[in-house]
This record gives structure tokens, C-alpha cells and sequence, in this order.
């Protein structure tokens, strides 16, 4: 059985209608800022630490 936010009327929903859907469930929006804030800034963190040592090209 195929996951609510995966079909609509029995096809597929674009990135756009699921985005929009996830963002108006309650919290997602939130979560996401969250992650932003803390998760993906410790990577860039990883990553500009790597280029900056000519470990990754």
C-alpha cells in the first residue's frame, strides 16, 4: 500500500505537491530549520575543514 503523500488519485505528486504537503503537516517546517541550524553547519564545517587540508579536491 503506497505511502498517503506518495500518490494522489492515483498518481504520482510532483516534488512541488510533496513539498507542500510535508511543510503543512505540523513541526516539518520547524525540523527542517533545525537541521539547517545545527546538522548541515557542522557538515559544511567537515567539508571546508577538508578542502582547506587539500583532502578532498
Amino acid at each position: 500500500m503506497p505511502h498517503k503523500h506518495i500518490k494522489k488519485n492515483g498518481k504520482r505528486l510532483s516534488h512541488e505537491e510533496l513539498t507542500a504537503q510535508l511543510l503543512a503537516q505540523p513541526g516539518v517546517a520547524e525540523e527542517i530549520a533545525r537541521l539547517n541550524r545545527e546538522e548541515y553547519a557542522l557538515l559544511d564545517q567537515a567539508l571546508t575543514a577538508r578542502k582547506s587540508s587539500a583532502v578532498t579536491p
